[in-house]
């Protein structure tokens, strides 16, 4: 099982460049490559993907899994007339060059009234054909959305059964699951080791994780918060979880200066390890 990070705060701060070379240098094994909307998904997106795979290769790194922009707004098309759809197409080209063997597109939101679950099928499959195209998975990751009538956050796409019914709908096996410890950690719904727990390991293969208050998606680093650690390591290493450990780093490193970036990403790749022992069976 590999250790991977979040690319955010690291390209942000320094660059792809000094940036691979500090996670190397930090432990970690890989990345997750966070694709925002930025430069990198412009014209010149494939020469930018071929750049930055070679300084993957170049400090040791492997890529095995992504994760595309924040999906458009409702009532945007479903084509490429549509930049945000775009973008994401791009980026699922641009990470397959990394090497990157699925990535993670979240579901759009959609207003009250509307079919959410019908609407999420349509906006999946339009992806379908790039996703065979480029040899990359499509990773639904459980999000949140926000209640302000109960004044709390509810799970969405957070349960097994919904989960499951999705990929029945989707009906292809181009579309795996990613669980978001965080995400399933806040709010109303199963909780991160329930989830994993009704999932087996040919939908569960990647991960998002990070810790909270259990009330704001905090992306702090495991520990820190709320979530209970060993029940959810313990549900992975159940279901003989065979994907890869990828802590979000982002917010946690924003929280430190500049200078202290690396000796804070040491320290979260040596929380990752330890999880990772947890987890691996012997």
């Amino acid at each position: 099982m590999k250790l991977l990070t979040d690319t955010v705060a690291m390209h942000n701060r320094f660059g792809d460049e000094e940036g691979f070379r500090l996670i190397k240098a930090a432990g970690f094994d890989g990345v997750d490559y966070d694709y925002g909307r930025d430069e990198r998904l412009d014209d010149n997106y494939i020469e930018r993907a071929k750049e930055t795979r070679a300084l993957l290769d170049k400090n040791g790194l492997v890529c095995t899994q992504a994760h595309a922009p924040i999906p458009q707004i409702y009532g945007c098309a479903f084509d490429a007339s549509e930049i945000r759809w775009l973008e994401v197409v791009r980026s699922m080209e641009a990470a397959a060059i990394l090497g990157a063997k699925q990535i993670v597109i979240h579901a759009t939101r959609v207003p009250e009234g509307v079919d959410d679950f019908e609407h999420t099928v349509r906006y999946y499959k339009t992806y379908e054909p790039y996703a065979e195209k480029f040899g990359i998975k499509i990773a639904i990751e459980n999000i949140g959305i926000r209640d302000e009538n109960r004044d709390c956050t509810v799970a969405r796409y957070g349960d097994p059964e919904v989960l499951y019914r999705l990929l029945a709908a989707l009906d292809s096996p181009w579309f795996v699951i990613c669980v978001d410890t965080g995400h399933a950690g806040y709010g109303v719904g199963p909780r991160p080791e329930e989830l994993i727990a009704g999932l087996d390991n040919q939908v569960l293969t990647c991960l998002h994780i990070h810790d909270n208050d259990c009330r704001n998606d905090a992306h702090a680093l495991p520990f820190t918060g709320k979530l209970d650690w060993e029940k959810i390591t313990a549900a992975l290493k159940a279901i003989d979880y065979q994907g890869d450990f990828s802590l979000e780093t982002v917010t946690y490193l924003r929280k430190f200066d500049r200078e202290l970036t690396f000796e804070a990403l040491k320290f979260a790749g040596v929380v990752g390890r330890y999880l990772i022992g947890k987890i691996v069976k012997d």
